[in-house]
């Protein structure tokens, strides 16, 4: 009797041990990815960053068109560099100002700030149809205060479930006060169906400016536009010291 006892006693501490262990391996794997994620922050999952909030921008400046609406929060509006006219239609890229200062947008903070993450919005994300039919930007750079500093990216083409997604840009992390993009060339959009009664009839009457081709009352073809530029543009700093890091990449 006491030998079924003590077996019982052993299986019920192995089963407690083992499930211990499980519970202990579980938690483990959460914290790791938990810590992966912090140590790998983006633009959809910036944890353990803050964003640098609009009223810590003390200017931005830029040439072109509307350079505060990269900093509205609002997909609708765009911030368009100045670009060279090109009568190519096609979906071929089109370069901005040989200049750079007529595409260069400067963002001045109101003090120096670890930046670590800065993000893009690509294109007039109003609509998935007004993503595709406007062009996007290709290649983009940014650098903090040194331009010797600068990093180049080529930005993505979204799908319809994630074009107002923002986008990363390449950037050497570090305590700056200014912070520079500069979109460099971008592609033409695409032609597109609309069913908007001001985008088909209303712009008709100008669609050798718009290239909007009625098909029926209803439906109409609208050609791809050169126009392209940021919808938004955030900058992501980090907050917490070396050690806190350390600590949180292992404990989650």
């Amino acid at each position: 009797m006491r030998y079924l006892l003590d077996k019982f006693v052993d299986v019920i501490a192995g089963f407690l041990g083992a499930l211990i262990l499980v519970v202990f391996l579980a938690w483990r794997a959460t914290s790791l990815a938990t810590g992966a994620a912090y140590a790998s922050p983006s633009c959809q999952d910036p944890r353990g960053l803050e964003r640098v909030p609009t009223t810590s921008v003390i200017s931005h400046t830029a040439k072109g068109h509307n350079a505060g609406d990269a900093f509205d929060g609002i997909p609708s509006t765009l911030w368009e560099p100045m670009k060279v006219p090109s009568p190519d239609p096609d979906n071929k890229l089109v370069a901005f100002s040989e200049k750079s200062q007529d595409r260069v947008m400067t963002i001045k903070l109101d003090r120096e700030r670890d930046i670590a993450l800065v993000c893009v919005g690509n294109g007039l994300s109003r609509t998935a149809s007004t993503y595709r039919n406007f062009g996007r930007i290709h290649d983009i750079a940014a650098w903090g205060a040194d331009e010797n500093d600068i990093e180049r990216s080529a930005l993505r083409n979204l799908d319809d479930a994630t074009f107002q997604d923002l986008q990363a840009v390449a950037f050497k992390r570090g305590n700056t006060a200014v912070v520079h993009v500069r979109p460099d060339d971008s592609y033409y959009g695409q032609e597109v169906e609309s069913y908007d009664p001001d985008v088909c009839h209303t712009e008709a009457e100008h669609r050798g400016v718009n290239r909007v081709e009625v098909r029926d009352e209803q439906g109409c073809l609208v050609g791809p536009t050169d126009r392209a530029g940021l919808s938004e543009i955030a900058l992501y700093e980090e907050t917490t010291s070396s050690f806190e890091r350390f600590l949180r990449f292992f404990t989650g």
